[in-house]
C-alpha cells in the first residue's frame, strides 16, 4: 500500500492557519493542520470579535468553532499535539503521514 502524501502542512490551527488551509483545500490540495492544544489560537481567549465579515460581534472561542466545518469541509486534517515537539521529531512524525 502506498503512503498518502499530503500536499501542505501549516503549522498552526489559528485564524490564518484555518483560513490557509481553506483556500488549500478549496485549491484542491491535501492539507494537515497542526496544533498544539485547540484550534482557533489565541482567538478563543477574546470575549468578542466584532466587525469580522459575516459577524457583527461574536465571542472569540465560538468563532472558532464555527469555523471547522469550513475548514473539515475540504478533506482537511487537523491534529491537536499537547506536547511540544522537536524538529527532527516533527520531520519523523511528518515523513510518517
Amino acid at each position: 500500500m502506498a503512503d498518502k502524501m499530503t500536499d501542505i502542512i501549516i503549522i498552526g490551527g489559528g485564524t490564518a492557519g484555518m483560513t490557509a488551509a481553506v483556500y488549500a483545500g478549496r485549491a484542491g490540495r491535501s492539507v494537515k493542520v497542526l496544533e498544539q492544544s485547540i484550534h482557533g489560537g489565541q482567538i478563543i481567549n477574546t470575549s468578542h470579535v466584532e466587525n469580522f465579515p459575516g459577524f457583527d460581534n461574536i465571542a472569540g472561542f465560538e468563532f472558532a468553532t464555527v469555523s471547522i466545518p469550513s475548514v473539515t469541509a475540504f478533506r482537511t486534517s487537523i491534529t491537536q499535539r499537547q506536547r511540544r515537539m522537536s524538529r527532527s521529531a516533527f520531520l519523523k512524525d511528518t515523513a510518517n503521514s
